[in-house]
Order: structure tokens, then C-alpha cells, then sequence
């Protein structure tokens, strides 16, 4: 990604994955920042809340800023691809997701079977459960 592209959107939102907290996309943001983007770091509480929620904060932020770019990881790039697909109304520029299972996890399914697993996932289980038929529909740039 350069600063400059597309549209000179700088503003960038980095979402965690499930476990990690908000500051691990610290050095990314960091890194980003030293290249002309002006990032933010979109946090939730994986166990505690449905996707729906996170979602909709998520849309809310971006709605606030404008254009963005926007990176997730793992269940966070679940997230940003849910609230940009949901609300196709959400101005963005690029879209990175870095290990983000949007068409589903066979190791997040297995974990959802069993108790300790349901436990470790919490809110996000029935996500991690089934298979997704996630398509990317939108005309901005998606990488992953």
C-alpha cells in the first residue's frame, strides 16, 4: 500500500484478531504511519459480544471518518469484511485481510464442537462453526 493510492485516502483502520488486543496491531499502525497514513485501531471484545455489534461499531467508525483503508486480522478481518459487504454505503479505499477466515475455519469449526472450545471463542462460536460462504462484492480493491 502507498499513501497515495487510491484517492489519497490516508486515514487506515486496523482491526485485531480474536485473542490479540487492540494495541498488537501496534507496529503495523506504526509502520503505516512512517509511510503518510493516519491510522486507528479499532478494538472489540472478541469473547464478550456478537459479530453483529462489533460490526456495527466498526460501521459507525468508518462512517465518522470518511474514506479508509482498512486492514484486518483474523476474526478482525471477519469484521471489516461483514461491515463493508452489510453497508455497501461505506466510502473505503483498500482492503487487506491477513489471515482472515471469511469462507470459514476447519480448526475454529472443530473448537466450537467441544465446551473448552466454545469457551475459548465465546460470542464469536457460531462463527467459527460453519462454513461461510463469504463473496467479495464490491469494486474496491481486496487483498488477502
Amino acid at each position: 500500500m502507498t499513501a497515495d493510492a487510491p484517492a489519497l485516502v490516508r486515514e487506515t483502520v486496523l482491526v485485531h484478531g480474536l485473542w490479540a488486543p487492540r494495541l498488537a496491531m501496534a507496529p503495523l499502525a506504526a509502520r503505516l504511519a512512517r509511510a503518510g497514513f493516519v491510522c486507528r485501531l479499532f478494538g472489540y471484545r472478541a469473547r464478550g459480544e456478537p459479530l453483529e455489534a462489533h460490526v456495527e461499531r466498526l460501521g459507525r467508525l468508518a462512517r465518522a471518518i470518511g474514506p479508509t483503508h482498512f486492514v484486518g486480522h483474523s476474526m478482525g478481518g471477519v469484521v471489516v469484511f461483514e461491515a463493508l459487504e452489510r453497508d455497501r454505503t461505506l466510502a473505503c479505499g483498500r482492503v487487506v485481510l491477513l489471515g482472515a477466515p471469511v469462507r470459514g475455519s476447519l480448526a475454529g469449526e472443530r473448537a466450537a464442537r467441544f465446551a473448552p472450545g466454545r469457551w475459548l471463542l465465546g460470542a464469536s462460536a457460531p462463527l467459527w462453526g460453519k462454513a461461510r460462504r463469504a463473496r467479495w462484492t464490491r469494486p474496491e480493491p481486496l487483498g488477502v
